[in-house]
């Protein structure tokens, strides 16, 4: 997988995914799973 493109897992399930561009790769892949994590605290 590409930095960047993240699986969303819900209750160990495939829901979707996210991908983020337009800085370093790696900083890519942090800001798409800090936005996920938030994502996902709402959901409980």
């Amino acid at each position: 997988m590409l930095e960047g493109g993240e699986p969303i897992l819900y209750q160990g399930q495939l829901v979707g995914a996210m991908g983020v561009s337009g800085v370093k790769s790696f900083e890519d892949a942090e800001i798409a799973q800090v936005a996920i994590e938030k994502f996902l605290a709402k959901q409980s």
